[in-house]
């Protein structure tokens, strides 16, 4: 799904970079969505949450590689989809 978008390394350009993406896909898109618990107990927020008729995908955006608590906050997320995307062009889906 994100083979052909090539990010840039600041992250919240690459954040808007994903979200700009799956709108011109025709998902409705939130930013820093809220979540209870971001891997330590604290609460925290997923880069962004896309909605198309009754799919959600949930994506969290990296610099090199998957962080733990990036990978726990999706898997803890109840999405269709769970996508981590990292800057460098390693993107993993999470179950």
């Amino acid at each position: 799904m994100f083979e052909n978008l090539k990010l840039t390394d600041n992250a919240k350009i690459a954040q808007y970079d994903v979200r700009d993406y799956m709108q011109s896909l025709g998902y409705k898109c939130i930013l820093e969505y809220g979540v209870k618990d971001r891997y330590d107990g604290n609460s925290g927020r997923i880069d962004i949450v896309c909605f198309k008729n009754n799919e959600t995908i949930a994506i969290e955006v990296d610099n090199k590689k998957p962080r733990k608590k990036s990978i726990y906050k999706l898997e803890n997320f109840n999405a269709n989809k769970k996508y981590v995307i990292c800057r460098n062009g390693k993107n993993i889906e999470v179950e």
